[in-house]
């Protein structure tokens, strides 16, 4: 067996947690082929409730965070541009329905937390849509991985060769990606600290 293979067969429930946590504080890691590949993992050991759990917990947590730091911090940012981004206008269902179309695309899946929070959307509502959004977007993608069982192996199988190649490339990339976050909010704050 693969190292990825055994990787997966000791962590995977984590290692699902902990990539939906990171891609969703902005790594540019690709959530809906880990969820696929997670569901379809989860097919032969019959846990996809676990997939699903760990998934929605580590996006939740996640958006939790950048809610958080936005509602407490952000609204300094837009400033007199905060209306024309006002998300709280929206009812309930509404506010459903967006996070629900938002988590299927990248990059606005990212944004919507954070500005839940700084236009004051109220804390039980924006969970209440997050949660939501989040099941819909983690059970349907890791239960078509699971359905697709078959299909997803075939896949995998043709990458075998170059799996652990991949496996480094892609930490290498989180490894960078990190690195150059870090020092971008380093240069941001110093700047900040010049003008204050």
């Amino acid at each position: 067996m693969d190292l990825v293979a055994e990787l997966l067969l000791q962590y995977g429930y984590l290692i699902i947690f902990g990539w939906m946590l990171l891609d969703y504080l902005g790594l540019p890691l690709p959530g809906e082929p880990a969820l696929l590949l997670a569901g379809a993992f989860s097919a032969s050991s019959a846990q996809l409730g676990s997939v699903i759990v760990l998934a929605t917990a580590g996006v939740l947590l996640a958006d939790h965070l950048w809610f958080v730091v936005a509602r407490t911090r952000g609204s300094r940012l837009l400033g007199r541009h905060q209306t024309i981004l006002n998300v709280n206008r929206f009812g309930l269902l509404a506010l459903v329905l967006v996070f629900v179309v938002a988590k299927y695309i990248a990059g606005v899946r990212v944004l919507l937390a954070p500005l839940s929070g700084i236009t004051q959307v109220p804390y039980l509502r924006f969970l209440t849509a997050d949660l939501a959004g989040t099941l819909l977007w983690t059970g349907g993608l890791s239960g078509l991985g699971y359905a697709l069982k078959a299909e997803v192996s075939q896949a995998v199988r043709l990458l075998h060769p170059s799996q652990p190649l991949i496996l480094l490339g892609l930490l290498a990339t989180a490894a960078l990606l990190f690195t150059l976050w870090v020092r971008w909010r380093g240069r941001g704050r110093l700047v900040e600290d010049r003008h204050a």
